[in-house]
């Protein structure tokens, strides 16, 4: 017997916010899974308007935008390959196909008073205080104390952890592990496909760490695990994550080069 799905209010939504320490003023980073609330009054649009009126016009919201399909999963022959993950690139200007990045990020892409970074394929939606600014990177709300919400869904949704990435130079044999061959990048030229091949970071690790250290506000809205932290704190402690231990990160055993899963690259 099924259970009936909780039904969820705009004010609901926003008593929520509020507990978590979401106030006028704030700098969001959001993810967010509609299904994972429940059955919501007005859907994705009640969500937007919770979180807009929340921050109000001296805050700011920003979503991830990019133009690619729901994930596929690679087939058992893909997956010998080394790609364990695949999705479909979609046009820039497409706002009638359904994105990987959820109703609620496709609802606020196509509202007029939200700015959207130039066609990119790392693509972001911003709006309220300085939302031309904050659309260009998520450095820019890491930079100004932005903090992250995840609603209903995890730490492997979180787009400004790549920032840590980008200041921490894998060993060489790890980067070899990740590094396409031509014949692949043939079958899946990049302007048409978006491929994981080889070893991936494994943010939940970070989820796990941080929890630890008590720098996750958890608490449930409607039928929603959400979680709520401070952008800067967690890319600073996944970059000391990848400096410490990046094979760990990585699922990789840094002796025999042999993914923890099992699979042999």
């Amino acid at each position: 017997m099924s259970v009936p799905s909780i039904s969820v209010s705009k004010k609901e939504i926003m008593a929520g916010l509020h507990r978590l320490g979401i106030a006028p003023g704030s700098l969001l980073e959001v993810h967010a899974s509609l299904g994972s609330l429940g059955q919501v009054d007005g859907g994705a649009d009640t969500v937007i308007e919770a979180l807009m009126e929340t921050v109000g016009e001296d805050g700011a919201i920003v979503m991830p935008s990019y133009p690619v399909g729901p994930g596929l999963a690679a087939s058992p022959e893909e997956r010998q390959r080394g790609i364990t993950w695949k999705v479909r690139v979609l046009s820039f200007e497409d706002r009638t196909t359904r994105t990987g990045m959820g109703v609620i990020a496709d609802r606020f892409r196509d509202r007029a008073d939200v700015v959207r970074t130039p066609d990119s394929f790392f693509s972001y939606t911003a709006w309220g205080k300085d939302a031309a600014l904050l659309a260009q990177g998520l450095e820019h709300l890491v930079s100004r104390g932005g903090r992250v919400l995840l609603l209903g869904v995890q730490m492997d949704r979180c787009s400004c952890l790549h920032l840590a990435e980008e200041r921490v130079t894998l060993p060489e044999d790890l980067q070899r592990l990740m590094e396409i061959p031509e014949e692949i990048q043939r079958a899946y030229p990049s302007q048409l496909w978006g491929i994981g091949y080889g070893p991936e970071s494994n943010f939940l690790l970070v989820q796990q760490e941080a929890e630890v250290r008590y720098l996750i506000t958890a608490m449930m809205i409607g039928s929603a695990l959400t979680r709520f932290f401070d952008a800067r704190t967690m890319v600073d402690l996944y970059e000391a994550m990848l400096r410490e231990n990046p094979y760990r990160l990585f699922g990789v055993d840094e002796h025999t080069h042999e993914q923890q899963s099992g699979l042999l690259l």
